[in-house]
């Protein structure tokens, strides 16, 4: 992560811009705020803007100085007769793009964006999976049904700055703003199911999600990348900021937190927490062995969770 970054051209991409742009910014729903029927979740990243609905991407956005806005679609999204099958894989599937009204993808013929209930049809198919023509196996499904478990923490975890980070093998589900006595920090959250083995090792003493939280706490303490971090995630405020003062003109006024308003000042210190934590759906009242066995197993090694059996505001005060 030498190169992490999270920011925007904001500027560019409100001068002019195409029709999808405005609905997807009227559907952006901060955190904090349900999602609702079609409310979709905004991620900046380095140059570009991922929006989500319960967790599966709809829309990457980008913005060129000459070409101006794109948006690049999953063509499942697009098309109702889509198979999987069309492609080699569904990692080898080329995005379809969207620039200006025109939708294009190489396999068929373009067509034009039709306004709001287009979009809203690409979001209710987002919400399905797996995708036409592909099987998903347990892990997969796992990953699903945790990607929409954290979409509802969202609703109610308002201080949330960024989701599904992911870079060079290092992948965190929730970035948050924090305020204490000391002031603002960010920290960092991995969330699984209690169902999910990774949180059941048959080693006692190694469950597979002791190593991922110890490699996020390497990279956190690393003290040439804790700057670009701290950087990335007060210019990621700074630009939700600018992107919200423009949605909200759009119609529909949402807050985002004041936190996060906080962040984006000139001067804020965001100290990044160096230990990232553990978010655990205990959703099975019927599943026993976590609660006997399992839970205290990660209790024992020291890991920093929290166990939600429902979704709850996202609030760490030092026990698990």
């Amino acid at each position: 992560m030498t190169n992490f970054a999270r920011d925007f051209d904001v500027e560019s991409a409100n001068k002019n811009p195409p029709m999808w742009w405005n609905d997807l910014l009227s559907l952006w729903r901060p955190s904090g705020v349900p999602a609702g029927d079609y409310g979709l979740r905004l991620a900046i990243r380095k140059g570009s803007l991922n929006f989500y609905r319960k967790g599966q991407s709809v829309a990457q956005i980008e913005v060129g100085p000459r070409k101006g806005l794109c948006a690049e679609i999953h063509p499942a999204y697009l098309f109702d007769d889509f198979s999987a099958n069309e492609v080699l894989t569904d990692e080898n599937t080329p995005y379809a793009k969207l620039r200006g009204k025109r939708v294009s993808w190489k396999y068929r013929d373009a067509f034009d964006y039709d306004g709001p209930d287009t979009l809203h049809r690409w979001i209710k198919k987002a919400e399905r999976y797996p995708l036409p023509g592909k099987s998903a196996n347990d892990e997969e499904k796992m990953r699903a049904t945790e990607k929409k478990k954290v979409d509802e923490v969202l609703d109610l975890a308002e201080d949330a700055i960024d989701l599904e980070l992911a870079d060079k093998g290092l992948r965190v589900d929730i970035a948050c703003i924090e305020k204490d006595s000391r002031g603002l920090s960010i920290a960092f959250w991995e969330a699984k199911r209690a169902r999910n083995p990774e949180v059941r090792a048959k080693d006692p003493n190694q469950p597979e999600v002791l190593g991922q939280l110890r490699r996020y706490d390497k990279f956190l303490s690393d003290p040439k990348k804790i700057p670009l971090v701290e950087k990335a995630y007060q210019t990621a405020a700074l630009r939700l900021v600018e992107l919200r003062k423009y949605a909200d003109s759009l119609g529909e006024s949402y807050p985002l937190s004041d936190n996060i308003r906080a962040t984006a000042k000139d001067g804020v210190m965001l100290p990044a927490l160096s230990t990232a934590r553990l978010l655990v759906f205990h959703d099975d009242p019927t599943d026993r062995m976590w609660e006997t066995r399992d839970h205290p197993r990660l209790v024992s090694l020291g890991i920093p969770m929290v166990v939600q059996t429902k979704p709850s505001p996202l609030r760490f005060d030092g026990n698990s």
